[in-house]
């Protein structure tokens, strides 16, 4: 369904539905190992999809449109928040190096061993939103610059703050995930 969106707000949404299937993946498995990866990847979702829907308003506010018709070649107009979407787009594909991967290889890994078929397609998914978030990119912030982008203002002095902090904190758990997971342990084994 998101692949077939053109309002950026509904893709953001419904790759947040996408991303659902694997907590239930998680949730369904009840192992350690796939529940603090629910856990985690719940965490790492939360800064992604904040930081999605915020770049997007960032835009929007400026040109009062979030459909990837109107928008493209953003990325020579506002190269910061350009990179951060990208980023955003990346995580969401589960690239190693985000919070996202985290989580996902921790419910993949757990749920291997109860639900074999599920995860196998659990992955084909991945695949699935790497190709709707690579085209959602391409749609937007290459190619030509769309007349629409052309007053485009990029993030400036403090605006940057709430985006960048975002980011770091996917990258900070995604190469550090041992700095929240005795947090998440601690509370998911009483659950177990």
């Amino acid at each position: 369904v998101a692949f077939t969106q053109k309002d950026l707000k509904y893709i953001l949404g419904y790759s947040s539905c996408s991303h659902m299937g694997y907590i239930l993946l998680g949730l369904a498995c009840m192992t350690p190992l796939a529940l603090n990866g629910t856990v985690f990847f719940m965490f790492a979702h939360g800064l992604m999809a904040a930081l999605g829907f915020a770049l997007v308003g960032f835009i929007y506010d400026q040109t009062h449109t979030r459909m990837t018709l109107d928008w493209g070649g953003f990325r020579k107009k506002v190269h910061i928040v350009a990179t951060l979407f990208i980023m955003t787009a990346m995580a969401s594909s589960g690239l190693p190096g985000f919070g996202n991967f985290i989580g996902e290889m921790m419910i993949l890994l757990g749920a291997w061993d109860k639900f074999r078929i599920q995860a196998v397609l659990a992955v084909l998914g991945l695949v699935v939103t790497a190709g709707y978030m690579l085209k959602t990119v391409r749609g937007t912030m290459q190619g030509p610059l769309n007349a629409s982008g052309a007053k485009l203002s990029d993030a400036k002095g403090l605006q940057k703050l709430p985006y960048v902090l975002l980011i770091v904190g996917l990258l900070v758990v995604g190469f550090l995930p041992s700095l929240i997971l005795p947090t998440i342990e601690s509370g998911t084994k009483p659950l177990l």
